[in-house]
């Protein structure tokens, strides 16, 4: 990871990212980055996904909430 400022890091730790995707290489090897990433995640309570089917799991989860809107009277 660099020192900018424009980076995931940095970002997770100033609470600019609320969330983290974070997943292996199709060989299943990690980069350097990636465990950078996991943990300030981790040390600053954002939640992590490390596999795109939880992701998946998360958003259909999301699509079936309801909300609703009313007017303020």
């Amino acid at each position: 990871i660099s020192e900018s400022d424009n980076n995931a890091v940095t970002a997770i730790r100033t609470g600019k990212l609320q969330l983290a995707v974070n997943t292996a290489r199709p060989d299943g090897s990690a980069q350097s980055d990636g465990r950078a990433i996991r943990n300030a995640a981790i040390e600053n309570a954002v939640p992590l996904f490390t596999a795109f089917d939880t992701v998946a799991a998360l958003l259909s989860v999301l699509e079936a909430q309801g909300f609703t809107v009313n007017n303020m009277k």
